[in-house]
């Protein structure tokens, strides 16, 4: 969507009281236009898609559904202080925010978009992101962050959805370290790239990249994934993406801030699904061996037991699930 002052201030107001009636005069002072110009940007809105309704006498009000992924929509929830991009079709929206990042780009900011062409997953793997049934985003911040507590980011931002989602009715839990997972199958995965200062010890930028199934896709999930893979909401149940990425935020911002005092790792480790499953342990270096899942410790390293009796704690790489 084109930026627009008029049109971010009009979609302001309107979801600020959503269902309700606004005349185009009280819409017009308080944006400080004419009601031509209301009347122009209202039209804008109509023509990219948002349910607006106007009623000669009424005003304007935004009807009951849709769920439009824009940049304005985003700013209304995540409210002063932020910015953000929304694309239609990005490669990646974690490559994106580095780009941003690089380039010297003031943090906070989201990067979301309708679909992901080349999104990226753990170990270089792509991740699946069509479009009309996730929620694709990244976090661009810059936060006074130890370089040693960086490691524990991932985890934190994966109570922060697993939050945001029990918030809309959706119990999730997690797989340790990124993902998280609805019964059998996983419904998101996180992706955390940070930038550090060699001679400070400091994070210089931080970039949590956000990729949630919401809804089956209307095609399925590709066969690779169709065992694996699942959704959290059914077909028209899922929450406002937009609202869903600043609840998100909204839970991930504090544990960020109070990342060294780990409190949050109490309920990582609760809502952890692993504990006493068999896994496919793959290192960083080396074969990939069998284990039986433990419990998590307190700088988020996963304890896993081999058959012949030898306990390990896993800091780096993944495992897999084995059948029960």
């Amino acid at each position: 969507m084109k930026k627009s002052p008029v049109k971010e201030a009009l979609l302001q107001a309107l979801r600020a009281a959503p269902g309700q009636w606004h005349s185009g005069e009280a819409l017009a002072e308080a944006a400080g236009v004419t009601r031509s110009a209301v009347w122009k940007a209202a039209g804008e809105l109509r023509a990219e898609g948002f349910p607006l309704e106007s009623v000669p006498r009424r005003g304007y009000r935004l009807a009951a559904g849709g769920d439009l992924l824009t940049r304005e929509e985003l700013l209304v929830h995540l409210g002063p202080g932020w910015q953000a991009e929304c694309f239609r079709s990005l490669p990646s929206t974690n490559r994106r925010a580095r780009e941003l990042a690089n380039s010297g780009t003031a943090a906070p900011l989201l990067v979301a978009a309708e679909e992901q062409t080349d999104g990226m997953g753990r170990r270089g793997r792509s991740f699946f992101s069509p479009p009309g049934s996730g929620l694709y985003f990244s976090l661009l911040l810059r936060p006074a962050l130890a370089a040693a507590d960086a490691p524990l980011v991932t985890a934190a931002a994966a109570v922060a959805v697993r939050r945001a989602l029990a918030g809309c009715g959706a119990e999730v839990g997690v797989k340790w370290v990124n993902d998280l997972w609805m019964g059998e199958r996983k419904v998101c995965g996180i992706l955390t790239e940070a930038a550090t200062g060699f001679e400070s010890g400091l994070v210089d930028h931080l970039i949590v990249g956000f990729g949630l199934n919401l809804t089956a896709p209307e095609s399925g999930f590709p066969p690779a994934l169709a065992g694996v893979a699942g959704a959290v909401f059914a077909p028209g149940c899922a929450p406002g993406r937009a609202a869903l990425a600043a609840a998100v935020t909204r839970e991930f911002l504090p544990l960020l801030e109070a990342l060294p005092a780990k409190d949050f790792l109490q309920e990582y480790r609760a809502a952890s699904i692993l504990p006493g499953r068999s896994v496919t342990v793959l290192p960083v270096l080396g074969q990939p061996y069998q284990a039986t899942a433990g419990e998590i410790d307190d700088q988020g390293r996963l304890a896993v037991r081999l058959p012949g009796g030898e306990c390990r704690l896993l800091n780096a790489g993944e495992v897999r699930l084995l059948p029960h």
